[in-house]
């Protein structure tokens, strides 16, 4: 019979003290979670995480998305800025290789062109907009999945930029976004027809010039971001991409392909010259090629696939309007 412990109260009598209740474990005064509970916990917690993660990862996209729309938005507002202050007129783009008459067309992403054309023409984007575009953020993709680690240094070098990571004392540098004003290629329209594109020269351009200034770089086979030459590259994010990232190039999305696949889901913004930014899907995008050598009526283009060339990039089909 087991004997129990008593104490007296205020008033002289007696009272049994009570038993304190053991939990697994050992400690005292505590209620503990039996298996089953803590089981029925986790598949909570983990059935939520399910739910959240995904939902999140949309939100943030789409927060980057908004954000790359303002970038382009601003972009535009600062280039009518610098046509207001130049007779209507654009600066003059630095995506060109080669000088004097002997030059032709490069890849439009670059913001650091080879040597100067002329002793007239800078090589640098920021030798143009630096007194306009005070933040180099504005020119790079929100969803690329890098920045461009020298951006800042880059755009105040302006024409004396040199990569000091390299040895070259002058080096060229792309960046995230695609700069059509002043510049020219050629629109597939088929396997032999093409269409000349021409950028905004200004705000108030004819209509023989195209209206779009910048856009989301999206492109395929683009050998110089290599290796493999054929792939489908973007600063934004797409399915099966991983990052590729060089030296002179800000880091992109890219995966490798054949010649005759489909372009993948994409999304795809511009800004134009009267302010608007459009968002365009796969379906609402041609190719462009680059000029590889000037000729007024048949121009040679760059080739796809080939590692010396520069491939396609996809432009909105209302920007030849």
């Amino acid at each position: 019979m087991c004997a129990h412990k008593f104490k007296r109260d205020s008033f002289g009598g007696e009272l049994i003290r009570p038993v304190a209740r053991h939990s697994v474990g050992g400690r005292k005064g505590q209620a503990a979670f039996t298996l089953v509970e803590l089981l029925v916990v986790i598949s909570i917690i983990s059935l939520m995480t399910a739910i959240i993660v995904p939902s999140l990862n949309v939100v943030m996209r789409k927060a980057e998305s908004l954000r790359g729309m303002n970038n382009l938005k601003q972009v535009g507002m600062q280039l009518q800025l610098f046509a207001n202050d130049h007779q209507d007129r654009y600066p003059a783009s630095v995506a060109t290789i080669g000088s004097s008459t002997d030059w032709n067309w490069y890849d439009p992403r670059r913001m650091v062109g080879s040597p100067q054309r002329t002793p007239t023409v800078h090589r640098s984007m920021s030798a143009y907009l630096s007194g306009y575009i005070e933040d180099p953020s504005l020119l790079s993709c929100p969803s690329a999945p890098q920045e461009y680690p020298y951006l800042e240094a880059m755009w105040a070098a302006g024409d004396a930029w040199g990569n000091p990571d390299t040895p070259q004392s002058l080096d060229p540098m792309k960046g995230s976004y695609c700069f059509y004003w002043n510049y020219e290629g050629m629109i597939s329209q088929g396997s032999e027809d093409r269409t000349r594109f021409r950028g905004p020269v200004g705000p108030a351009s004819s209509r023989k010039y195209s209206k779009l200034l910048v856009t989301d770089y999206y492109g395929k086979g683009t050998g110089h971001d290599g290796p493999p030459p054929l792939t489908f590259t973007s600063c934004e994010m797409f399915e099966g991409a991983a990052v590729n990232s060089k030296e002179n190039v800000t880091a992109y999305w890219t995966r490798p392909v054949g010649l005759a696949e489909e372009v993948p889901v994409l999304s795809l913004k511009a800004v134009y010259t009267d302010g608007h930014v459009g968002t365009y899907g796969s379906d609402e995008v041609v190719e462009m090629s680059v000029i590889k050598k000037r000729d007024r009526l048949s121009p040679e283009v760059y080739g796809i696939g080939d590692d010396r060339g520069l491939g396609l990039f996809f432009l909105p089909a209302d920007a030849m309007h």
